[in-house]
């Protein structure tokens, strides 16, 4: 049975964070998902549940489940690293998961708490030496078209100030600030606080798998591009069909990731 544990539990207890790949997949983002759901209890049975969706032979703890004071009656989910194609992998898995905690009364975006957080690892941007300058160009393009990413997030601007704001600053200067340890927030677009990470926090909770899809994807793109089309000009028609990935996100079934929500 799955537990549902206090807030960091597998953090401070030393968690083996194991990255998953598809076969013969190379030169891929890592993602790791926090994905908050609420309004159902914080309850063993909803995670056990949801767990029992999955099966990840190789990782018995791909999904961990913990408290989150921000959460009114919920808990979050939170997955190992995975490139896109091995999340997508289990879009079924995922598709049975949500349908299912839906069925339990569980919301994420038709709520005023859930959010869904997504964790790059630092290294897929090259080594120490390198890793800097390539996330500065990730909050470049966070803050050029933060209006385009706020739509796509499901947030309002009130929220996204509380939780993903625009950093309203330099991007080098940002980046000089994360360098020295003096950055006076980890609730930005892009939280740049972990060590072994970037967190996209943009993104509102979702139970709808077009929706949870949707934002990996865009993730997925605005790695790929700062690593591959830089200094390209970027647009944002180009980060939500990239040429890159092969990933389309506008047309209709960008609209119903949109709005059709749990």
């Amino acid at each position: 049975m799955a537990s549902i544990h206090y807030y960091h539990y597998h953090h401070e207890n030393g968690h083996d964070y194991i990255k998953h790949n598809a076969a013969n997949e190379s030169g891929s983002p890592y993602l790791g998902i926090e994905l908050e759901v609420d309004k159902g209890g914080c309850s063993d049975r909803a995670a056990t549940a949801f767990d029992e969706k999955f099966a990840v032979d190789s990782d018995p703890e791909w999904l961990m489940f913990e408290n989150d004071g921000s959460l009114d009656n919920g808990f979050e989910i939170i997955t190992n690293p995975g490139t896109l194609a091995f999340h997508k992998a289990l879009r079924q898995s995922y598709e049975d998961g949500f349908r299912t905690l839906v069925r339990m009364g569980y919301r994420s975006f038709n709520t005023n708490t859930c959010g869904m957080h997504v964790h790059v690892n630092r290294d897929f941007f090259g080594d120490y030496r390198e890793q800097n300058s390539q996330i500065e160009k990730v909050v470049a393009i966070s803050e050029k078209f933060y209006d385009e990413l706020l739509t796509f997030s499901r947030r309002d601007m009130d929220d996204a100030d509380s939780w993903a704001k625009k950093w309203e600053d330099d991007p080098h200067e940002i980046i000089e600030d994360m360098e020295a340890e003096e950055l006076d927030t980890r609730y930005a677009c892009v939280n740049l606080c972990p060590q072994n990470t970037i967190e996209f926090r943009i993104f509102k909770g979702t139970l709808n798998p077009k929706s949870f899809f949707a934002s990996l994807e865009l993730v997925n793109n605005i790695c790929v591009w700062v690593m591959t089309l830089w200094p390209m000009w970027t647009r944002w028609s180009g980060l939500t069909s990239s040429t890159v990935t092969k990933s389309r996100l506008s047309g209709s079934a960008l609209k119903i990731a949109l709005f059709t929500n749990y």
